[in-house]
């Protein structure tokens, strides 16, 4: 097994998703880098379909768009930044 096998194995062993928000504010700028990170992203056939709608919290688009979201995802979506 190479070096390479097994950093990327302890990579996965001791990989986190954490599932919890803190609710912290980020930055346009922040915010910015994400949405270049996800438009860099691998799509099927190179072709990004990719349409990215966003609001603050306590904003009126906030209020609009929080009741779309299923109801299990609004259950994390309700404390993220």
């Amino acid at each position: 097994m190479s070096k390479l096998d097994l950093s990327l194995k302890k990579l996965m062993v001791t990989r986190r998703s954490i599932r919890v928000m803190s609710g912290e504010p980020i930055t346009k700028e922040e915010l910015n880098e994400i949405f270049e990170a996800a438009r860099w992203a691998a799509s099927e056939w190179n072709d990004q379909p990719w349409r990215f709608l966003y609001a603050w919290a306590g904003t009126p688009e906030w209020e609009l768009m929080f009741p779309v979201i299923n109801e299990k995802n609004q259950k994390w979506t309700a404390k993220a930044s």
